[in-house]
């Protein structure tokens, strides 16, 4: 939770800051556990998105949206 909180506050003085952006859409999906909710999966999605197009070359940015796909294929099965 404090990871959280700290990216929070990082997109409150720089909401645009794209590997915040990118870390926040994770956290939020490992915040809520087994029972994430239909708004935060499809907010992630997007942050995500927003991310890896405002920064494609961030290794790190490419590695979080690979974990996000992964996880939303995963659920769908």
């Amino acid at each position: 939770q404090n990871e959280l909180g700290l990216i929070k506050e990082c997109l409150r003085i720089d909401p645009t800051n794209a590997l915040a952006i990118a870390r926040k859409s994770v956290f939020e999906i490992i915040s809520e556990g087994d029972e994430v909710s239909e708004i935060t999966k499809a907010k992630s999605i997007l942050d995500i998105s927003q991310a890896a197009e405002s920064s494609p070359e961030d290794n790190e940015i490419k590695w979080y949206k690979a974990i996000i796909i992964t996880w939303k294929f995963n659920t769908f099965l």
